[in-house]
């Protein structure tokens, strides 16, 4: 019952979908949570993916993108 319970807790921060949708889903996070950072995570095999949704969330929030992370 604990797995459940984690993986529905995680389930709720998961955001999967166009860029419209994500936008949305990203603001409803925040608001939700009050957070006022926000860190993400991508699982993907095109290397560049990662880089051209982190390119667009900024965009999306209204917000002064940072210096683009390096590490690949």
């Amino acid at each position: 019952m604990r797995r459940r319970r984690i993986v529905g807790e995680h389930a709720k921060t998961v955001i999967i979908g166009t860029e419209d949708q994500g936008g949305e889903r990203l603001e409803e996070l925040i608001a939700r949570t009050g957070a006022d950072e926000v860190m993400s995570t991508a699982f993907t095999f095109d290397t560049a993916a990662p880089d051209e949704s982190d390119a667009r969330k900024p965009r999306l929030l209204g917000i002064e993108a940072g210096p683009p992370a390096t590490g690949y």
